[in-house]
């Protein structure tokens, strides 16, 4: 049998069972579909973040703040006085110094109750207004000038019901206040900061009122076009106190893009365990249904080894047919991929977490894991049914329960190890948590997943003692009909 007669055999195999291929083909492109979107989700959101954090960055030069005793990007630094910035507005090729102070603050809603940021804290923070340089916009109003005024981002006020002239309730560590909304802000383009809630006060009613005794954060400087950045920096360093440094805004961009890749990568890779569990999953169903339908066409196979097959030919068929279902699900599952991402972005949208609408980024790296996950899982399932398919001689492939039967001890020997190994991993990781975050999630995570091998593998060895069992009554009461049901099951 030449290799265009096997790729014709399975490309007529295929259309005689569409309503099985088409449920395969489902099964392979969901798990696709789930695996492409956690990747085209991350690499879009990286480039958007990136993008804005740039643009935010982009009228701030230099900044001044504490110095750090590690390089971790997210580490809280100690605040600085405030009568930095007075000295560094008397340096020459300054053109503005800008104080930003960050600290909590919760705001109320009409009831008293604290309004619960969508997916981030609920900060406050000072806001210079128009004349900033912090990439700070205003959506609707003006900026707010006075302890009795405040901004709020536009995403929870749109969430909350607050509107430009409404007066709202905040708290902090010192005390509980009320003030006009003059204001709603975003970051850049955005209505949204990350999921956080904001209140914007200026800086003179931040320092009072978030208790910060006289400090700032940071200090954000724009240097005058004709002056040297390079010149003002080394100028701006010998007016500051120990323990103070001045970094350039590209420094700051840079520390800001890797704190955002990080969460987001961390974001990511809860939504890729989730998708390669899919994608387990969804290869136990393919292994499974090939294996039945192996199992049925075992007639079918023995029949072309009988007219001049030969076994190696039966499983390039076999092979050729998941091939094909491989590739054309992962083409799917790319396309699926893509609307899962913006449906992510969607639904976390809609809980107020304010992403930015991404641009579609589908990296090499992407198109080689839906390939590896969509072509992959299907050969490799297919592999085992059709190793079992060419061992079977013509005449004994006539009788389709014979097929089988040899395997089952391995497979109740192996599904119990998994099932023990799994479960004991699972238990201990859950309880014990050695080693932290990353341990926990190993062991628990890799203890369910061999757990969930270890089940599934008993249950197709324990599936035809147990039918019997059940079906037992069945065929009594029934009689002829009743045992050919319970026997079809427990051969399935």
């Amino acid at each position: 049998m030449s290799s265009r007669t096997t790729a014709l055999l399975a490309r007529k195999s295929i259309r005689a069972r569409l309503g099985r291929t088409i449920a395969i083909a489902i099964a392979i492109t969901v798990s696709v579909s789930f695996v492409v979107g956690a990747f085209v989700l991350a690499d879009s959101l990286k480039s958007v973040f990136n993008e804005l954090i740039e643009e935010l960055s982009s009228e701030i030069d230099l900044q001044v703040r504490s110095t750090s005793e590690t390089d971790d990007p997210i580490e809280a630094r100690e605040p600085i006085p405030l009568e930095v910035a007075d000295s560094i507005e008397e340096v020459d090729g300054i053109d503005v110094v800008e104080p930003s102070l960050t600290r909590y603050a919760q705001l109320l809603d009409e009831e008293g109750d604290a309004v619960q940021a969508a997916g981030g804290p609920s900060l406050g923070v000072s806001w210079e207004g128009d004349d900033g340089i912090q990439g700070v916009t205003i959506r609707e109003g003006r900026a707010p000038s006075g302890s009795d005024e405040l901004a709020l981002d536009k995403a929870t006020a749109d969430r909350e019901g607050f509107a430009v002239g409404d007066e709202v309730t905040y708290l902090t560590d010192t005390g509980r206040f009320t003030a006009t909304v003059t204001s709603l802000i975003g970051l850049g383009d955005t209505d949204s900061f990350a999921g956080a809630s904001i209140v914007a006060l200026d800086l003179e009613t931040a320092l009072e009122h978030y208790g910060a005794d006289g400090k700032v954060d940071t200090i954000d400087i724009s240097v005058l076009e004709e002056a040297d950045p390079e010149r003002v920096r080394s100028d701006v360093e010998t007016v500051l106190p120990d323990r103070v440094e001045v970094v350039t805004g590209e420094e700051v961009a840079e520390e800001n893009t890797d704190a955002v890749n990080q969460f987001i990568d961390i974001f990511a890779t809860g939504l890729l365990i989730f998708a390669f569990i899919t994608a387990a999953v969804g290869a136990f169903i393919i292994n499974n249904v090939f294996q039945i339908t192996i199992g049925q066409r075992l007639r079918e196979l023995a029949l072309l080894r009988a007219v001049g097959a030969s076994s190696s030919q039966v499983v390039r068929m076999l092979a050729g047919e998941a091939l094909l279902l491989g590739v054309v699900a992962t083409v799917t599952g790319l396309a699926g991929g893509v609307g899962v991402a913006r449906l992510l972005v969607l639904v976390f949208n809609s809980a107020g977490a304010g992403f930015p609408s991404p641009q579609t980024i589908i990296s090499g790296r992407t198109v080689f894991w839906a390939a590896l996950v969509g072509v992959g899982i299907t050969m490799a399932s297919v592999l085992l049914p059709a190793l079992r398919a060419r061992r079977i001689p013509p005449v004994a492939a006539m009788r389709p329960e014979l097929g089988y039967a040899a395997l089952r001890a391995r497979r109740l020997i192996l599904g119990a190890v998994l099932t023990i190994a799994g479960g004991t991993a699972f238990v201990y990781g859950l309880l014990v948590r050695p080693g932290g975050t990353v341990t926990l999630i190993a062991l628990a995570g890799g203890g369910a997943f061999l757990l969930f091998l270890g089940v599934v593998s008993l249950s197709s060895t324990v599936a035809r003692p147990v039918t019997n069992a059940i079906g037992w009554p069945i065929a009594k009461l029934f009689k002829v009909p009743g045992a050919l049901a319970r026997d079809n099951v427990a051969r399935v």
